[in-house]
């Protein structure tokens, strides 16, 4: 078993540091700030016992209270003490590069793609964009699904996830938008509650309560909030991968070495 990292989540998050991870004392600086930058968030804990070791920000948006930073809430990141910091920098340097960035540099791509695919159905409402349109959420979840085996990343601690998929998903507030008559341009969509927007509220729209919204319901409310709230979510996703590689707004990025 030496040198496994084992991952599993939950309601919540759990960590298991195994073989050369546990029971030793590492010389290398902690993953986290530099000078008076925002700490970084570390993966993992070393754990001398290997036991879990809990951590914010796992499961679906909805579940941990993961509010957006983006939206009002001023809920922190999420940062692990020194002390239960995971310290191989090589074992973190390749995880965030191999697994974590090109997972969500996928998932900017698919929601990209979602979002332009719902775009050709407002413009063009037929069966044919319609069934694409659908087809396109469809690989955007999947790819969003993998990347919650690691949802301890940017897309937690930094209140993205619950924009992309809050749940559950509160339908009168959906219907609430469709409702109110206001503006539905992807700014003023930006700054709506989580369960107005992300994957969920898309399905919604898109797909209706079981599955089976016809051509015909779609009304041209629908059409605009789709829009609209498809390309807010190709920008979450984008945000998230620019976490991990660039850094966002004012905290460095999640795969810093150093």
């Amino acid at each position: 078993m030496s040198g496994h990292l084992k991952l599993w989540t939950g309601i919540g998050l759990y960590i298991l540091v195994s073989g050369a991870a546990c029971g030793e004392t590492r010389r290398d600086p902690p993953i986290g700030s530099a000078g008076g930058d925002p700490p970084v968030l570390s993966m993992a804990s070393t754990n001398p016992e290997c036991r879990p070791i809990p951590a914010e920000g796992g499961g679906e948006g909805g579940e941990e209270g993961g509010g957006s930073l983006g939206s009002g809430s001023t809920r922190p990141a999420v940062v692990l003490a020194p002390e239960q910091q995971f310290q191989d920098r090589q074992i973190l340097v390749d995880f965030a590069d191999q697994v974590v960035i090109p997972a969500y540099e996928q998932l900017a791509a698919d929601t990209q793609a979602l979002s332009q695919a719902i775009q050709a159905f407002v413009k063009d409402p037929n069966p044919r964009t319609l069934e694409a349109a659908r087809q396109a959420w469809s690989v955007a979840r999947i790819t969003w699904e993998e990347s919650e085996a690691f949802a301890f990343g940017p897309a937690a601690s930094l209140g993205l996830d619950a924009n992309l998929d809050e749940w559950p998903l509160n339908e009168v507030e959906v219907l609430e938008v469709l409702k109110s008559g206001d503006p539905l341009a992807p700014e003023i969509v930006a700054d709506l509650e989580s369960g107005q927007k992300g994957f969920h509220a898309v399905a919604f729209l898109l797909f209706g309560v079981d599955n089976n919204k016809s051509l015909e319901d779609f009304t041209e409310r629908d059409r605009e909030y789709l829009a609209a709230v498809s390309s807010v979510l190709a920008d979450t996703a984008k945000n998230c991968s620019k976490a991990g590689q660039r850094g966002w707004k004012d905290y460095l990025p999640f795969a810093k070495d150093g």
